[in-house]
């Protein structure tokens, strides 16, 4: 999903099929993003201990 956050708050107007370039670009950033988080980044049973 892409939104114009500016012109469009309620977010009712995906633009992801008209700016797929976008879409790619920001779905790589993501994945590029989420492989430099720690292993254990988002684990709800993770309690600080490094066992």
């Amino acid at each position: 999903m892409l939104f114009d956050l500016e012109a469009d708050p309620s977010e009712a107007n995906n633009l992801a099929n008209q700016h797929p370039e976008i879409v790619e670009r920001l779905a790589k950033a993501i994945v590029q993003w989420n492989m430099g988080l720690p292993k254990d980044a988002g684990d709800p049973t993770y309690n600080g201990n490094k066992e």
